[in-house]
């Protein structure tokens, strides 16, 4: 934000105190747009000095989007999709996320703006509203994850995923970076691959460092992390992998779709805490960079004219999913589903179908869409290319959930007014 935003928002919180539970990329983002807009911020959370446990990785165009781009680590052009049948490159830039980078950027525009970072554990509402008590807080933002705070959201489908930083004896052993590699670990033994399908993604990054992870999309009971991790060694070892060291181990558990708990009195959820990790994909980092400012801007303009208690986080609530926004993320949801039913060779099939589809039409599938109207363009354009299987199961569940579908399609027919956050 320009130094001339950030002089005029000052004045505009009229003394507002936000407490941010998390510091997480959600709640960083939060409490460095609240305190730009002149709140008081406090972050509390358990790890207020630790490093974020996750890589993130994003498409370029979206993080330049956000105002994010100087997070940008390395990148590469066409990262590629492999299946038993098809090696794409993709026409689009994807890059990884640099954390400690981003990560020390919030915090000092956190600081800068006068907020401050506190080590606590906040476990239920009793401490919760101990702590708000103390700090004097008009508003809470929970970006703490699911599980977090409780009682909270229930996940009804997660992703895991076993990944490993390693240091390779051949540095050309990873060529490409690989978005999602579908082929089976081991092709003569994949029955258990076929039933439960998983994908390889890698990221080479120089020196023969390479970080790979074996990754379920999404299932309501995932595999175990040591089965992906066996997987995935086996599937390094069938590749012909030298491993020279083993440098670090990541343990990845996202939840895909929530249960929303009833609301804290006072309280927003955030993050993956208000669902707002896309329910197909798992990304969060682009889509909470683009609430974060509209959130901040809403609750600051409703503490100034006087909201106070339920009336401002309600004023916040508003602005986590808007009411456009609302029935592309229901198809998507019913997208998500599709996706959990497949088994090995379908998924790889349906992604084939996807992501020969141009870039502009994919593109949008996975963001978050402000009408349901071209995904379902693209969902028709991706059933016309894919195996009769494939039609049969979009349509059968289609039909099984043609009132929800038809609900979506109608409200993404009624425009909503959206405010300029």
């Amino acid at each position: 934000m320009p130094n001339r935003e950030r002089r005029r928002t000052k004045s505009d919180s009229h003394g507002m105190h936000a407490l941010v539970l998390g510091c997480g990329p959600g709640g960083l983002l939060a409490a460095a747009h609240l305190a730009e807009r002149g709140a008081t911020v406090t972050v509390l959370a358990p790890d207020v000095d630790q490093p974020w446990r996750n890589r993130y990785g994003a498409w370029l165009d979206e993080l330049q989007a956000v105002g994010l781009a100087g997070a940008a680590a390395e990148t590469w052009v066409g990262p590629r999709l492999q299946t038993p049948r098809r090696d794409l490159a993709l026409d689009r830039t994807y890059c990884r996320v640099d954390g400690e980078a981003l990560r020390a950027s919030l915090r000092r525009r956190i600081e800068a703006n006068g907020g401050s970072f506190r080590a606590a554990t906040v476990a239920d509402d009793a401490a919760l509203e101990r702590a708000r008590v103390a700090l004097r807080a008009d508003l809470v933002v929970d970006a703490s994850g699911v599980p977090g705070r409780s009682p909270g959201p229930t996940p009804v489908r997660w992703q895991h995923a076993w990944g490993e930083l390693l240091q390779l004896r051949d540095d050309g052993a990873f060529p490409a970076m690989r978005l999602m590699d579908w082929r089976p670990p081991e092709p003569e033994r994949d029955t258990m691959w076929r039933a439960r399908p998983s994908f390889l993604y890698a990221m080479p990054l120089g020196g023969g460092r390479v970080f790979v992870e074996e990754t379920e999309l999404i299932a309501a009971h995932p595999l175990p992390l040591d089965v992906l991790a066996a997987r995935l060694h086996r599937r390094l070892a069938h590749e012909g992998v030298e491993i020279a060291e083993r440098l670090e181990v990541e343990r990845c558990r996202l939840p895909m779709s929530i249960r929303p708990a009833p609301p804290t009195r006072g309280v927003v959820d955030f993050g993956a805490r208000a669902g707002m990790i896309h329910p197909a994909t798992g990304y969060s980092l682009t889509r909470s960079a683009a609430v974060a400012p509209r959130l901040a801007a809403a609750v600051v303009r409703g503490f100034a004219a006087g909201a106070r208690g339920e009336d401002l986080a309600a004023i916040g609530r508003a602005r986590i999913t808007t009411a456009a926004e609302a029935p592309g993320l229901r198809l998507l949801g019913f997208g998500a589903d599709v996706l959990a039913s497949f088994d090995g060779p379908e998924i790889a099939a349906f992604f084939e179908a996807f992501f020969t589809l141009p870039a502009s039409a994919w593109t949008a599938m996975l963001s978050v869409p402000s009408s349901p109207w071209p995904l379902a363009h693209v969902m028709a354009r991706v059933d016309r290319r894919s195996p009769a299987s494939i039609r049969r199961r979009l349509w059968r569940m289609g039909w099984q959930r043609r009132n929800e579908l038809v609900a979506a399609f109608a409200a993404g027919l009624r425009p909503a007014a959206e405010e300029n956050a």
